[in-house]
């Protein structure tokens, strides 16, 4: 959807079992416009389907997102010029590599078991989610035709990749640091803790944007901000949020990267003073400083309610 946002966890290849990581192995030889623009094509091509089937297409493989990040030599082990993020065939020497596979399949099933429960068997479910497209997709996760098997707990299976449409939820914006370097897609370093890429979606054209940072950082800047509401603003629903997002982040290997892709929003919102607002929050609470934290979070508000306003009139 062009209009979602999303919060990848990238992880070094070493984290993933061998089925997955032959998969994508396989699959990274395809650069990040190559996938982004496959990932729009499918989207469209499921939003324009004659028969309403809102899982992915078997015979389709899942796509696998690549972050490459050149490795400063002083840091290389033995100063060597080899690849160091999880060696496989078309490794990029001097690079450290990090992977986040789509799960497209294993995502959409959680989200109609979540529908599922939310309508409880309502015909509107069943209007929206057809039982044969859903058995199909199921049928594929069972017999692991892709790089997802289903677990027997799937429904609480940590996934990759998290989403949001029209709007970005105030809890993601706590990960992220505000003195992020602006750099393009090859110039991502691990020296820098925070980084933002800008450029243009392959297929459609529009401004993109995605802020990134090393997953230690996150977790830390999650906790802190959880601890912090929890102190001084306990009522304040975003709580749930950050405590959920502590509990996520602490699944994955914690040599791991996060980014947030605003995908379409970003037109609407860049540049995102978000990141500054919500940290200028959380210090005023801290210091019991009540009416900035208030200015801060109005501002946020602000700026979020025109796109979300967007999307009730779409």
């Amino acid at each position: 959807m062009e209009f979602q946002a999303e919060l990848r966890v990238y992880e070094p290849l070493s984290r993933f079992d061998d089925r997955v990581a032959t998969h994508i192995a396989r699959a990274t030889p395809r650069d990040r416009d190559a996938v982004e623009a496959a990932s729009a094509q499918r989207a469209e091509a499921r939003n324009y389907a004659r028969e309403l089937n809102p899982f992915p297409r078997p015979e389709l493989p899942e796509l696998v997102r690549v972050l490459r990040f050149r490795v400063p030599a002083k840091d290389r082990p033995n100063n060597s010029p080899t690849q160091v993020g999880g060696p496989h065939d078309g490794a990029v020497a001097g690079h450290s590599e990090f992977f986040c596979p789509e799960e497209l399949a294993l995502r959409s099933e959680m989200a109609a078991t979540r529908l599922e429960r939310d309508l409880q068997n309502d015909h509107l479910y069943w209007m929206m989610v057809p039982e044969r497209t859903r058995e199909k997709n199921v049928a594929r996760l069972i017999t692991g035709d892709g790089p997802v098997r289903l677990p027997q707990d799937h429904h609480e299976r940590p996934v990759h990749t998290r989403a949001a449409v029209w709007g970005i939820p105030l809890a993601w914006f706590t990960l992220f640091g505000d003195d992020a370097r602006s750099r393009t897609e090859t110039q991502l370093s691990t020296e820098f803790p925070d980084q933002v890429v800008t450029g243009t979606h392959p297929h459609t054209g529009a401004f993109t944007a995605r802020r990134i940072t090393r997953l230690t950082l996150a977790q830390e800047r999650a906790r802190r901000a959880a601890a912090t509401v929890s102190l001084h603003a306990p009522d304040w629903e975003v709580l749930e949020d950050l405590t959920g997002l502590v509990t996520w982040l602490e699944s994955f290997h914690p040599d791991a990267y996060l980014e947030l892709d605003y995908g379409g929003l970003a037109r609407f919102v860049w540049p995102d003073d978000s990141v500054f607002d919500v940290a200028t929050a959380l210090e005023a609470l801290e210091q019991g400083d009540a009416p900035t934290a208030m200015i801060a979070n109005q501002r946020l508000v602000r700026r979020w309610i025109t796109v979300r306003q967007r999307g009730r009139a779409s």
